[in-house]
């Protein structure tokens, strides 16, 4: 939805090409030769790059706090917004300047990043070892709940833009800008909420990546931990595939309008609030692993199934993203509450940063294989269903790791049922 919303608020009215035949901007520098559809397929893979990742990682293991950077990151992309004479936020990008666009979507994006490593550190802080599958599940099903929430804001303005008063164009910009203030205001609950636990003295964090190589370095003499988060790392990618490709396969393959796309987003959303409580208390009952390696099959058996959708039936779709919405929220909740116990001690922030680029340096993965699958055989079915073999192969990745021996190389207290 964002993409069509995006394209409609910034149309180009003839590619960047045609126009680089004037000459070269003032400063001397020729304008890139490619059109406002290359440079998005360029920008949105790189969008992911958690470029931030390891130097915050860094600086928030060590023993600096957490919440000044909470509180950077925030208030990062309004911050280099204005950090040069003439730039101006997405809500007031308009003609030709949908690099800038891209640039700034990359820059929230790094921030965002940022912001969700630091988000997830705390979650050792704030919940026992007991209470952290149930603290991660309610999380996210709030954070789905807000999601649908906005969406269907959006969407009544969007919608009804003529009795608001605001162009087609403007509704749409309201909606862009209004995910950034929605970011920006929720920031302020745990900025104000949450505080820093007293660290114990240590070294100098390492600049940029080297903190990063130093951290996996480090997870190298807790291999188990390491083997948990390549599992997480093939598996997610799955389901962040399937999350951006659902609406291309729908809409491509399938020949399903656009407000059938929009009502299905909105249906994953809302039933995600479900699916993350209810497989927060199966981890309750069977443990985190048994309910994600589950959840891996019912994506499986998801993903096989919409291999054989019929062409133009919006009902069979609603089917498939229900079931998408019941396993995603917890898939992800569950995957954070299990990491989070094998992290050592005082070790969080540094952690979890590995564990965001795992999520979204290499999540282009995914796309590739499913652009390649559709290059070779020019099929969007084959294509969606070529994503089972992530899941299949997490599932057998996570099988293999002995949770329980894991969190206790990590030197945590093993839960009574994980």
């Amino acid at each position: 939805m964002l993409r069509v919303l995006h394209e409609r608020a910034h149309r180009v009215p003839r590619p960047l090409s045609d126009v680089g035949g004037r000459g070269r901007r003032r400063r001397g520098r020729l304008r890139p030769p490619a059109g406002h559809t290359g440079a998005r397929g360029l920008l949105l893979p790189v969008r992911g790059l958690p470029v931030g990742d390891p130097r915050r990682g860094g600086d928030a293991a060590g023993g600096r706090r957490r919440r000044p950077h909470r509180a950077q990151e925030a208030a990062a992309p309004g911050r280099r917004l204005h950090r040069r004479r003439g730039h101006r936020g997405p809500f007031f990008l308009d003609g030709e300047r949908y690099l800038l666009g891209g640039k700034l979507l990359v820059v929230a994006n790094a921030a965002q990043s940022v912001a969700m490593m630091l988000y997830n550190s705390y979650l050792p802080q704030i919940a026992p070892p007991e209470e952290r599958d149930a603290v991660s599940s309610r999380g996210w099903a709030f954070g789905y709940a807000a999601g649908a929430l906005v969406l269907v804001l959006n969407l009544v303005l969007y919608t009804g833009h003529d009795r608001f008063g605001v162009s087609e164009g403007m509704a749409v910009r309201i909606c862009l800008a209004s995910a950034g203030l929605w970011w920006g205001a929720f920031a302020l609950v745990p900025l104000r909420r949450l505080r820093d636990r007293r660290a114990p003295e240590r070294e100098a964090a390492l600049p940029g990546f080297r903190q990063l190589a130093a951290t996996v370095r480090d997870m190298r003499r807790h291999p188990l931990t390491l083997a948990f988060l390549l599992a997480y790392l093939v598996y997610n990618d799955g389901i962040q595939t399937v999350i951006s490709q659902a609406s291309v396969y729908g809409s491509k393959e399938l020949g399903l309008e656009q407000s059938t796309l929009i009502v299905a987003v909105l249906l994953v959303q809302v039933l995600a609030v479900a699916g993350a409580l209810a497989m927060g208390r199966l981890a309750r009952r069977y443990g985190a692993k048994r309910t994600i390696l589950g959840s891996l099959v019912a994506w499986t058996l998801t993903l096989a199934a919409g291999y054989f959708l019929p062409a133009g039936a919006p009902m069979w779709f609603f089917v498939l993203a229900a079931g998408i919405g019941l396993v995603l929220g917890g898939s992800q909740a569950l995957s954070r509450s299990l990491f989070s116990h094998l992290v050592p001690p005082g070790k969080e922030a540094e952690y979890f940063s590995a564990y965001e680029l795992s999520d979204r340096g290499m999540s282009w993965l995914g796309p590739l294989l499913f652009g390649l699958t559709y290059q070779l055989t020019g099929s969007y079915r084959d294509a969606i269903v070529s994503l089972v073999g992530f899941f299949a192969l997490g599932f057998v990745l996570l099988a293999r790791v002995p949770v329980r021996r894991a969190i206790a190389d990590a030197g945590n207290p093993v839960p009574e049922r994980i």
